[in-house]
């Protein structure tokens, strides 16, 4: 499966490059939503361009970190597919579309329900009743806990056959990111405009120093080691060390950040601004700088 769709998407990107004559390697995969498709980006960051839809329709989806899965609405309907698969039905309504780490198991929200899709399964299940507005999802990495931010409520684990436990009650938080470990979960505590480090386990927050005016999300590299702040008053992205909490970088942009989520490894995107201008990353490759993914003229 996984060389099939690794063979699959090599073809793809050298489709792309002679359609749009760009060359490059495949920097990921990303729902791109002024044209509602799921579409590669080609390149390295500083040259990367958007290849031609991989898959188009969807009004929202999120994409799998490692390129293979999406899930997403089509019409009336959620679908959760393998990128060289037929789409498998899972539903008729969601939104807040989120992955694990390991692309196993995409989480989502149905109303009042929170959904939990295990890759390539046939049907979504039910993981638990919300007792509220969720404005962020996270699960881990073997897909059996999942993580929500309750507006105006807290953040809550939820497990199979345990009852849900309130890690911290920050009324407004959101953006949440787990450690590949699953032993911790960054947070933005909106109202008080401070970046929270949480016990997965047991619960409980401490502050995360940070120099941000207003944090709008929080992101962690992929082995853990350094956490990411996008600023939304001070337009920067900050790195610090996570062990240490020291600064290790700032980049200056020249446009508010309103979102930090992963696309692949050590790439995250900024924001959509809107259908004509370009996707806008950061990426740590290894220093942080901003980039940005025009579009073939074609497309």
């Amino acid at each position: 499966m996984l060389r099939q769709t690794t063979i699959l998407l090599l073809i793809a990107v050298c489709g792309f490059a002679q359609e749009g004559r760009i060359s490059g390697p495949l920097s990921g995969v990303v729902f791109d939503e002024p044209t509602h498709s799921v579409r590669a980006i080609v390149g390295v960051p500083g040259g990367s361009y958007f290849g031609s839809a991989l898959l188009a329709g969807l009004e929202r989806a999120a994409v799998s970190p490692d390129g293979r899965f999406a899930i997403g609405q089509r019409g009336d309907q959620i679908v959760g597919m393998a990128l060289d698969q037929p789409e498998t039905v899972l539903g008729a309504a969601g939104s807040l579309f989120t992955w694990n780490s390991t692309s196993t198991a995409a989480v989502y929200r149905d109303g009042g329900r929170l959904m939990i899709w295990k890759a390539g399964d046939a049907a979504a299940r039910e993981a638990a009743a919300l007792p509220g507005e969720v404005t962020s999802l996270a699960a881990d990495s073997q897909g059996r806990s999942v993580y929500a931010a309750i507006s105006g409520d807290g953040i809550y684990r939820y497990r199979e056959n345990e009852d849900r436990v309130l890690l911290a009650p920050v009324a407004n938080a959101a953006s949440l990111a787990l450690s590949g470990d699953d032993a911790t979960l960054m947070a933005v505590d909106r109202g008080a405009k401070q970046v929270l480090e949480i016990d997965a386990g047991s619960g409980g927050s401490t502050l995360f120093p940070q120099n941000a005016a207003d944090p709008v999300a929080v992101a962690l590299s992929k082995g853990g080691a350094n956490v990411l702040v996008a600023d939304g008053e001070g337009k920067s992205v900050s790195v610090y060390n996570r062990s240490s909490r020291a600064p290790v970088s700032t980049l200056e942009l020249s446009f508010s950040p309103s979102r930090l989520d992963a696309i692949s490894d050590g790439i995250y995107a900024l924001n959509w601004r809107g259908s004509a201008d370009a996707l806008e990353v950061v990426a740590l490759q290894p220093q942080l700088s901003a980039y940005f993914v025009p579009a073939p003229e074609e497309n």
